[in-house]
């Protein structure tokens, strides 16, 4: 697939930060892909499926 990659600021519940985006060439698809490196790796992301609860935070490490 090719795509196009953007440095974009991006803002997940209050934290902003610097992320890589790729934009696909072919307008037909209907996603963009957002990766690990400058997005996943700045926030602990946690699920519980059975309590329907999403827990997002800082990653310290990384900032």
């Amino acid at each position: 697939m090719a795509a196009f990659g953007h440095y974009v600021e991006l803002e997940t519940l209050g934290l902003k930060f610097d992320s890589l985006v790729y934009f696909a060439q072919d307008y037909s698809l209907n996603r963009n892909l957002l990766g690990r490196q400058g997005w996943l790796q700045f926030i602990k992301f946690g699920l519980d499926d059975y309590a329907s609860e999403i827990y997002i935070s800082p990653n310290q490490e990384n900032f």
